[in-house]
């Protein structure tokens, strides 16, 4: 019984020592699956409050029949260059048949209290479009 006790406590520290915050490129990678699939409350629990309204804005468009399909379905592999507490990250989605470059979205994370969350702005927006 004793020994049963030690292991089960031992397997419990192992399991809470494993489960780490997730990594910028996680947290980028998530985002953009949420959002591809439209799951708005997803990507809000991944992002920060100002990054909130924007997901607002595209879920009032998604719910007015103008969604469109932000990059190819699928989960991109991200790769982050990080700051402290900031990372830029670029998520890219594999070239398609027909396309013959990578299909890429760059994607701002940044760490508030431990956490790491998408923070996309105007600015940023208007740069990935252009």
């Amino acid at each position: 019984m004793k020994n049963a006790l030690i292991l089960c406590l031992g397997l419990l520290l192992f399991l809470l020592s494993s489960c780490g915050s997730p990594s910028p490129s996680g947290v980028a990678a998530d985002f953009a699956v949420a959002l591809n699939d439209l799951d708005f409350e997803k990507a809000r629990s991944l992002s920060t409050p100002k990054t909130h309204k924007i997901i607002s804005v595209i879920e009032t468009a998604a719910a007015m029949g103008q969604e469109e399909t932000l990059a190819p379905k699928g989960r991109p592999d991200c790769t982050c260059e990080e700051k402290e507490t900031m990372a830029t990250c670029q998520c890219c989605y594999p070239a398609a048949e027909t396309n013959e470059e990578d299909d890429c979205l760059p994607i701002i994370v940044v760490q508030k209290e431990g956490t790491w969350l998408v923070d996309v702005s105007k600015e940023s927006l208007m740069n990935a479009v252009n």
